[in-house]
């Protein structure tokens, strides 16, 4: 494996943008202050990772690409017939599954969080036709909500993402592997031709992505990726989760969830949707921040929109939304977290009454516009 490939971004090529918006699903542990780790994902893949407040992106997404090694290539981000499905009304749980008619295999993924620390488990599994096929992850950074500046590099059995404090650690077994540069012949586009052929140890400060075989043939395969404000941090997290193995993650992941579950106080007839609906609202509360649930998040029209512009799309918190959020929860039984999104916006009130059109997560206004529902929505909560 070489050092390092030569890498920068070729000027025949249209600038990286930030992700789409479509999400087909996202989740955090339930309650506790210590996983401060939230993701979403979309099609067949797991898109953003946010660490450690909730408008805070650090990746991309982390694809998976299938080949035979010969004659085709799967992007499982894109192709195939894409669908997810709750497991688990009362835990916040699902799987997504991704179809490839044509060469006769699904890949099917379910993704958690350490309740315990800053880590993402991600299970995959492969089945149907798969002799001689295999399974390759496909990671594209974005610490500090920027493609830019990063570095990237392999050691040991671990790939790694650092930039100005944030560190991602992820577990990459197989010697199958290499770093590169977003677009410009990294493992991406190396499989685009079924193998990885030139294979480097390391790339950046740039825009970069990291390349592994992530499984073969039929079987189920985890990864895992740790964030911290150190490699020592990261590094630490990442061993503890894989210490405890993926099936006690996603126990523990969901037995979280069923606990908030069961405190909600939902009416007798009420619908599996009832307790997903609310969970999906409470995942969206920032955990630093008690009662600052953000509207989205996923960042609208990101895929237009340059990959290092700073915003943090809807991840920001307005009044309007939070109020229906708020409400939803106090109906449903969560009167904790009501009154918390009631304290923060207490503390955005002007002294003539009004509100901010929207703010970020400390309570510090963004954007300048008045908008009446902003301030009578608040109002409704009140009382």
């Amino acid at each position: 494996m070489s050092s390092s490939p030569a890498g920068w971004w070729p000027p025949w090529r249209s600038p990286p943008s930030s992700s789409s918006s479509v999400r087909s699903r996202s989740g955090r542990t339930s309650a506790n202050r210590q996983s401060n780790v939230w993701f979403t994902a979309s099609h067949g893949t797991l898109a953003d990772v946010l660490y450690p407040t909730v408008d805070a992106d650090n990746l991309r997404q982390l694809g998976f690409i299938v080949t035979d090694g010969s004659t085709f290539f799967f992007d499982a981000a894109l192709q195939g017939q894409a669908s997810s499905r709750v497991i688990d009304d009362r835990a916040l749980s699902y799987v997504l599954q991704v179809d490839d008619p044509t060469h006769g295999f699904s890949l099917a993924t379910e993704i958690a969080t350490d309740p315990d620390r800053a880590v993402v488990v991600v299970r995959g599994h492969l089945a149907g036709k798969t002799s001689g096929l295999s399974v390759y992850a496909y990671l594209v950074p974005h610490l500090g909500g920027s493609g830019a500046g990063q570095t990237a590099f392999f050691e040991g059995a671990r790939g790694y993402v650092s930039k100005k404090g944030v560190w991602l650690a992820a577990s990459t077994p197989s010697e199958v592997r290499t770093a590169g540069y977003l677009g410009h012949g990294d493992g991406f586009e190396q499989l685009h031709r079924h193998a990885l052929s030139n294979r480097y140890r390391q790339a950046g400060p740039g825009r970069v992505t990291l390349t592994w075989q992530a499984g073969s043939g039929a079987g189920s395969f985890v990864t895992a990726l740790a964030f911290g404000s150190t490699r020592a941090e990261a590094d630490s997290a990442l061993d503890a989760t894989l210490g405890r193995g993926a099936q006690d993650v996603f126990d523990s992941y969901r037995a979280g969830w069923r606990l908030y579950a069961s405190r909600l106080t939902p009416p007798p007839d009420a619908a599996p949707l009832f307790f997903y609906s609310a969970e999906v609202i409470k995942m969206a509360e920032d955990k630093l921040h008690p009662g600052a649930i953000v509207a989205s998040l996923a960042r609208p029209w990101g895929d237009a929109a340059p990959d290092d512009d700073g915003d943090v799309g809807y991840r920001k918190v307005w009044p309007r939304d939070l109020y229906h959020a708020a409400s939803a929860l106090l109906a449903a039984g969560d009167l904790a977290t009501a009154y918390d999104a009631l304290r923060f916006m207490g503390k955005q009130q002007r002294s003539d009454g009004s509100m901010p059109q929207n703010t970020d997560l400390a309570g510090k206004q963004v954007w300048n516009g008045q908008q009446m529902d902003e301030t009578a929505d608040a109002i409704l909560l009140q009382v």
